[in-house]
This record gives structure tokens, C-alpha cells and sequence, in this order.
């Protein structure tokens, strides 16, 4: 169905859930929709079912719009290898974020709520059934599936959108059509590819490795929102002029400096990219920088001096009207509907940072007629698959992000050094959060909620922390009962991981890795993780303390 034919026609919706042997085999399939409930037991059954739910409701002036919770996975069920070739598969950066098969629309909750079955049926007071794989427990989750469908459209139609594939991309059409009411301007090349390399994450890093007792935790109430109203932010497709050498740098613009950050003046500042990540190093080096991290590096004392860059003529202040009114309305509701006001707040400012580079899966038939053969190509049940790199759309300025996750960087600094003054240990930080012991009797004194974005709040005391490395920690908060955060390890593997540095577990062979190790997606297999020391380029000192990563002059 061509697309503008598609548009004409309003979505249909549906929502289906799949059981397997783990062996990528599918047994069951069951849907729901508006009009009642089925369930199937071969793919094949499955796909007749949707593609005539698609014949009758065409004839109503509808399309199906199919939602699953991690789409790839049912994707790959409801296809198998014989026939995904069949589909237009659409991949963000490198995860499937949509696909289209004869006019019926593909969707994913999981690209708007980042949540399980199980956490989303929790959401809406919708249990998930024990696992049996019956067809009352698959009907459960296709239940779920679809009440969460639902509830994304409504609330995003209360706000005057349709959902696009994924939040962040319906957080910017929110945002374009509803608040800013107007259409960026596309930024010249030259200061998105510069921007770019000022533009760096949020803040993460351990302090301290080891077990340490009695800590506390504190983290700043919407630290990204609260950064795009902080200030106002340059209308980079404006008037511009390149910055003279040794210039001062401008709060707005982007700059190319060569910075020296002393040791001695207490937790480094600044980010450094490396090839193993990002650290922050004490010693000298150029790179590209926010004027305002340039001018706070250099109010504290470290050496700034600008070699290039740009500065903007014009200002503007683009979250004024976003921020305010989704950060209300976030504070005023509860449920699942907070949790989307929450997510659309913090999903925006990343889509001014969006590159063209993306994924992308395409029948052999077509790929040989393609005017430009890809040479990094991997052929996968009848789809070539490569990547495609692109212009960014015209929104992905890459100036904006870099100043919103700037500031947050020197909001998140300025409350370490706070606490240094205290006379705390800083032991870990990440993004908008701290962890540290206090002095006895003396610990710093943080609100249990915070009045106004951007303020820290108590998180609470804990009784204990492991600290193994760069998002591998774990908090104690009663004997025995540990809060642990591991990223890429299943729950019941992950203290283990922390304390004997690796993991071993089962997860199903992704649809881009299947073509690169030749096992089938969805075939369940067993995994091993090990721990690769972050931080081996730093000193460690007798009290678990590590030093800053030293960069030579030159660099």
C-alpha cells in the first residue's frame, strides 16, 4: 500500500503475543483487538489471521496497526526465516524500531515505554499469569500488550499527536507542531560535524572501588529537563562567525580549546573520549567543548585558551512552553500517565543530537539493483544487511544536545564539589545522581523531595555498597536485601557478577546477530559475561580511592 494511500486511512489497532520452544519454534499465537480475541497455533494460521483482519477492516476506511512488547522477538515468530524478507523491517541506530508487511503497520511498546510485560501489566493492574505458555498466560500478555497500546494513543492524542515509531521521535513532532509551532532550520554541515564532537553524555564514573558502609544517595529531580529552561539556547541555523584564537568563549557557542585541568583543584571537570570511553583526566589536551563547561573549567582554574570554534548571533529559548506545562501535568498524575509526561520530559533534548547513520535491511531482489553496492554487507534469509550513513534530518543540530547535557555535567560537578567541602567522599556518580559517605555527624542535609527541577533530593541511606565499576554497583538498603544495577545481566545473575566478576546465562540470538553467527534468532542459548576492569589506566589507592586518568600534552 503506498504511503500516501496509507495516510488517508486511520490505524486499526491490534496487539498479539507469541510462545515458542525456545528453539525458535513457534506453537502459539494469540491476538486482540477491538473486535474480540483469537488465538492461533502455527505461524502460518497467525498471518492469514492478520492479513484478512487487514481485508475487512480496509473496507472501513482502517488500517492494522499490530503492537507487540519486544517486537523483534515476535517479529521473528510470526516470519521465521522463510518469510522476514517479506517485511520492511526499520531500525533506528541498531534495534528494530517498526517494520510494514502488505499495508499492516508494526509497532512496539517497548520503543515508547521501556518496560516488560510484566512491569507494564503492573502499570495497569493487569497481573502477569504464571508461565505455563498456555493460552490463557500468551492471551494475558496480548492483553497487556494491547491495554498499553491503547493507553499511549489516548494520552498522546489528549496532547494533539499520533504516536510516531518511538517516544523520542513523538516527543519531537510533540514538541515541533504543538509547542515550538515552528520548523528548524537546517544547521550548516560544518557546525553540526564540529557540534558533534562537543557533544558528549551524561557524566558516569566510580571514585572508589570496594565495599563501603553507611552512604548515602542523592539524585536532581529531572536534571535534563530542567537543563533545557536553564537558559536559553542559539539559533545555531542563524547568523554565525567563526571564534578568533584565543578569543573568550561565549556561554552559547561551540568551541575547539586547548584545556589543562590541574589535579589540584579537585574532581576533573571536563569529558575526554578515548578508545575504551570516556573519562576525565587531569592533564592537557584539545577537543571540542559548550562554551559554558569552557568557562566553568576556567572559573575554577583550570587553563582554557580557544584555537576556533563558532559563536551565534541570535538566541532563542525553544523549551519555555514543553518543559513547564509536561512537567506539570507530570506532577499531577499518577499511574502509567505519569510515567509517559516523565519519559516524553526527558526523551526530547536527544533528538537534536540525532545522526543519519542507521541499519538497514533490504530484499537481495532490490539490494543488486541499488546504485551503490555497501561493501560491509551481511546476507541473512533472502535480506541484505548493512548500515547507511546519511545527513542527519534537519533537526539534529547536535548544539542543542551538547548544551543541555553541558549543563547538566556542570550541575552534577558543582554538587560533588559541594559535598567535598562538606567534607564527604564522593564514591560514585552517574548522570543526575551521587553516592557518598558523610562525615559522622555532619552529613549534609537534602530535602526528601525536591521543590524545583534541577534540585538534589534525598534518595536515602543504605547500609552498604559494591562497587565494581562504571554502572556495576549494588546498594544494601536492609540485611540482605540489595538494590543491584548491572547493565546487560538478568536480575537473579547479577550479584554474582559483581562478586565474582562474570555471569552466566540464557537470552534468545538477536535478528542482527543471527546473521552474523549463524544461529537462527530466537534460539535461546547460554551466555557468559565477564567483568573488563574499567578503570585499569588509574591509580588505585589502599582506600579503594582511584586517581584521575593522565592525559600527555599533545593528545
Amino acid at each position: 500500500m503506498p504511503k500516501s494511500s496509507r495516510r488517508k486511512l486511520a490505524p486499526y489497532l491490534c496487539a498479539f503475543d507469541s510462545e515458542d520452544d525456545g528453539q525458535a519454534t513457534p506453537f502459539l499465537f494469540c491476538f486482540v483487538h477491538e473486535g474480540g480475541t483469537c488465538h492461533r497455533k502455527t505461524a502460518g494460521e497467525a498471518l492469514e489471521t492478520l492479513y484478512d483482519l487487514q481485508r475487512r477492516v480496509l473496507g472501513r476506511g482502517f488500517y492494522v496497526e499490530a503492537w507487540a512488547t519486544n517486537l523483534e522477538y515476535d517479529l521473528n515468530n510470526l516470519f521465521g526465516p522463510d518469510r522476514i524478507a517479506e517485511v520492511t523491517l526499520r531500525f533506528g541506530k541498531s534495534h528494530l524500531i517498526s517494520a510494514r508487511w502488505r499495508g499492516i503497520e508494526f509497532r512496539d511498546t517497548v520503543r515508547h515505554v521501556p518496560a516488560s510485560v510484566k512491569e507494564l501489566g503492573q502499570q495497569f493492574g493487569m497481573p502477569k499469569l504464571g508461565r505455563d505458555k498456555s493460552v490463557a498466560y500468551c492471551m494475558r500478555d496480548a492483553r497487556i500488550t494491547y491495554r498499553a497500546a491503547r493507553e499511549l494513543k489516548r494520552i498522546y492524542r489528549s496532547l494533539g499527536i499520533e504516536p510516531k515509531t518511538t517516544l523520542a521521535s513523538t516527543a519531537y513532532r510533540l514538541w515541533e507542531t504543538v509547542y515550538f509551532k515552528r520548523r528548524p532550520i537546517e544547521t550548516r554541515s560544518e557546525i553540526v560535524r564540529d557540534a558533534r564532537e562537543g557533544y558528549h553524555g551524561g557524566r558516569t564514573e566510580p571514585f572508589s572501588v570496594g565495599v563501603f558502609e553507611r552512604v548515602h544517595v542523592i539524585d536532581a529531580a529531572s536534571m535534563f529537563p530542567w537543563a533545557m529552561v536553564a537558559g536559553p539556547f542559539p539559533e545555531c541555523w542563524g547568523p554565525v562567525e567563526r571564534a578568533a584564537r584565543g578569543s573568550e568563549p561565549d556561554l552559547l557557542g561551540i568551541y575547539r580549546a586547548r584545556v589543562t585541568i590541574r589535579p589540584e583543584l579537585g574532581i576533573p571537570p571536563l569529558p575526554f573520549r578515548t578508545a575504551e570511553g570516556t573519562v576525565y583526566p587531569v592533564g592537557q589536551w584539545s577537543g571540542w567543548y559548550t562554551g559554558l563547561e569552557l568557562r566553568y573549567a576556567a572559573g575554577l582554574g583550570h587553563g582554557v585558551r580557544v584555537l576556533g570554534g563558532y559563536r551565534f548571533g541570535k538566541s532563542c529559548k525553544p523549551f519555555t512552553r514543553y518543559v513547564p506545562d509536561l512537567f506539570q501535568r507530570k506532577n499531577a498524575a499518577r499511574g502509567p500517565l505519569r510515567l509517559l509526561y516523565k519519559l516524553l520530559l526527558n526523551g526530547l533534548y536527544g533528538k537534536f543530537g540525532q545522526g543519519g547513520s542507521r541499519v538497514q535491511a533490504t530484499p537481495l531482489a532490490r539490494f543488486d539493483k541499488l546504485r551503490r553496492i555497501p561493501t560491509d554487507v551481511r546476507v541473512w534469509n533472502g535480506l541484505a544487511i548493512y548500515r547507511v550513513d546519511a545527513r542527519p534530518p534537519y533537526w539534529g543540530n547536535n548544539v542543542w544536545a551538547a548544551i543541555v547535557t553541558a549543563r547538566a555535567r556542570v550541575r552534577l560537578h558543582q554538587e560533588m564539589e559541594h559535598l567535598r567541602t562538606t567534607g564527604s567522599r564522593v564514591l560514585y556518580c552517574d548522570t543526575d545522581s551521587v553516592i557518598y559517605q558523610a562525615p559522622k555527624g555532619k552529613r549534609p542535609r537534602y530535602p526528601e523531595r525536591a521543590t524545583e527541577p534541577g534540585q538534589f533530593e534525598s534518595r536515602g541511606r543504605f547500609r552498604a555498597l559494591i562497587i565494581v565499576g562504571k554502572k556495576e554497583y549494588a546498594l544494601e538498603r536492609s540485611p540482605g536485601k540489595w538494590d543491584v544495577h548491572v547493565k546487560g545481566v538478568p536480575f537473579a545473575e547479577r550479584m554474582r557478577y559483581l562478586t565474582e566478576g562474570s555471569a552466566t546465562f540464557q537470552r534468545p540470538v538477536r535478528l542482527l546477530e543471527s546473521g552474523r553467527i549463524g544461529i537462527r534468532a530466537n534460539v535461546w542459548r547460554t551466555v557468559s559475561k565477564q567483568r573488563h576492569v574499567s578503570y585499569e589506566k588509574r591509580i588505585r589507592k589502599a582506600d579503594g580511592s582511584l586517581g584521575p586518568v593522565q592525559i600527555e600534552p599533545g593528545s
